[in-house]
């Protein structure tokens, strides 16, 4: 049976290149500061941008790109921190979870070292992951993408919050992807919000600006937010634990580029 084509969302579609893609990941990487940046196959990343201030640009995509596709987080990292393609939406644009309830933020602050360097790095991997998954279904001309997100709070405690390092982990970080998050967040379905999701989501509505009004928050009953998410995206872009019938693209078959 045909599912019936779904209207357009009612805000405007950025057009994304793969250089814009990049470009804007490279500033991102640009805006930490050397120290927060990991060493990557010998490669530093700032080091790498102040290259290619003062030479080529192109050195500097290539670099980035090689060291975003090729780096492996360490296990406790894809463990801790899971994200995954669950499929498109009628509109062809990627549908991303995210099980941030499970993220473990506070201990790897506390641990600091590589353990932070890793979840930064993890953070801008992902970022690259999310772009390259609209812009790699475009055709040339054909690049007009959104990002689409379902978000799982389930498990946030207070604790993550309370800490005023982490705390502090998390305002900075929002302000780093801001720019990335106004541009292409397209319709987001937060679910299992309790009230420490509560307030971090009020936290982050200063960072964000606009992009929240995109953003619908549920609760943890499943008989209120499931009608929801089949009526946002299409029961094949949903995993069946969220009511839907995907297969999902986890981390690990992401390590093996595919994408859908």
């Amino acid at each position: 049976m045909r599912r019936k084509v779904k209207p357009k969302l009612g805000f405007l579609v950025p057009r994304v290149t793969c250089a814009e893609t990049l470009s804007s990941l490279s500033s991102l990487v640009a805006s930490s500061s050397a120290s927060q940046v990991p060493t990557l196959n010998g490669v530093n990343s700032s080091l790498v941008i102040q290259d290619a201030q003062n030479n080529t640009r192109s050195k500097l995509l290539s670099d980035l790109t090689e060291n975003l596709e090729n780096w492996v987080a360490p296990e406790k990292i894809r463990r801790g921190f899971p994200y995954y393609l669950s499929g498109y939406d009628d509109d062809d644009r990627p549908i991303w979870v995210l099980e941030m309830g499970r993220y473990n933020v506070r201990q790897a602050v506390e641990e600091g070292g590589e353990t932070l360097q890793a979840l930064e790095m993890w953070m801008q991997q992902c970022a690259y992951r999310v772009m390259k998954s609209a812009i790699g279904r475009g055709t040339p001309g054909d690049e007009n993408r959104i990002l689409m997100f379902l978000i799982d709070a389930d498990g946030l405690e207070l604790s993550q919050l309370t800490h005023l390092p982490t705390l502090g982990f998390f305002l900075r970080q929002a302000f780093v992807y801001s720019k990335l998050i106004q541009d292409y967040l397209g319709a987001t379905i937060i679910v299992n919000a309790n009230y420490v999701a509560q307030w971090l989501i009020n936290l982050s509505r200063p960072v964000f600006g606009h992009a929240m009004e995109r953003v619908e928050v549920y609760g943890t009953n499943k008989a209120t937010w499931i009608p929801q998410l089949r009526r946002k995206f299409p029961p094949d872009a949903i995993p069946p634990w969220y009511g839907g019938i995907c297969t999902p693209i986890l981390q690990s078959d992401l390590l093996n580029g595919k994408l859908g």
